[in-house]
């Protein structure tokens, strides 16, 4: 899902519930995430894939423009270890630009949240990921050694509280600025690997996505 319409978007938000995933399709993963921009853009949510043998999702987050990208950057914990979260768990996902920084949370139900905040990437200021046009809310095949890996099979994944905010504070619904259903095809085809249920919103600021294919 993405929204479009004003040229100066600098928040998005959404609860995620972490999907409880099939494991039936080989070598498969899948990103949830929301995000700023399409080129640039910063986004952060989970990744499943790194962990099979349990099934958890881990944190991410991931800045990229012409000619760079940071690939995804996991959120490891104190002891060294990738922070995941398991089938089921639920919390708020933000991205924000705010005076020439971008944050990212990953707020938990019980209060405790994770945050990063980046100034500059190898010496570029992360304005320069900052593309206010669009906003988004995706379910994804991510790119894995270079290559748009299959798609896990999630069964179906909700989104809710999904919120958008301009530079003067106001914060509006996805149904409040024009938006595009995104379904996502097999690379090179036409086969729908994910689609919004319904292709329409539950409400003005939820909705959820089926897989259909690896």
């Amino acid at each position: 899902m993405n929204q479009y319409g004003p040229t100066n978007l600098v928040r998005i938000q959404g609860d995620e519930v972490v999907p409880s995933y099939a494991q039936s399709c080989p070598y498969a993963f899948n990103s949830i995430w929301v995000g700023i921009g399409n080129s640039p853009l910063s986004q952060n949510g989970t990744a499943y894939g790194w962990d099979n043998s349990t099934g958890n999702s881990a944190l991410f987050w991931e800045m990229l423009k012409p000619g760079y990208d940071t690939g995804m950057m996991f959120i490891y914990t104190t002891g060294g270890y990738l922070q995941y979260v398991g089938p089921g768990t639920k919390f708020h996902l933000v991205t924000y630009y705010y005076s020439g920084q971008m944050h990212f949370t990953w707020q938990f139900p019980s209060g405790v949240a994770i945050s990063v905040t980046v100034t500059s990437l190898s010496g570029i200021p992360a304005s320069s990921f900052w593309d206010g046009t669009q906003v988004e809310w995706i379910n994804e095949a991510p790119t894995v050694g270079g290559t748009v890996s299959a798609l896990q099979d999630y069964g179906s994944s909700s989104w809710s509280v999904a919120y958008s905010q301009v530079n003067n504070g106001t914060a509006t619904p996805i149904s409040g600025y024009p938006y595009h259903l995104v379904n996502m095809t097999v690379v090179g085809g036409t086969t729908i690997r994910s689609q919004v249920r319904n292709n329409a919103l539950s409400s003005s600021t939820s909705f959820v996505t089926d897989w259909k294919h690896c």
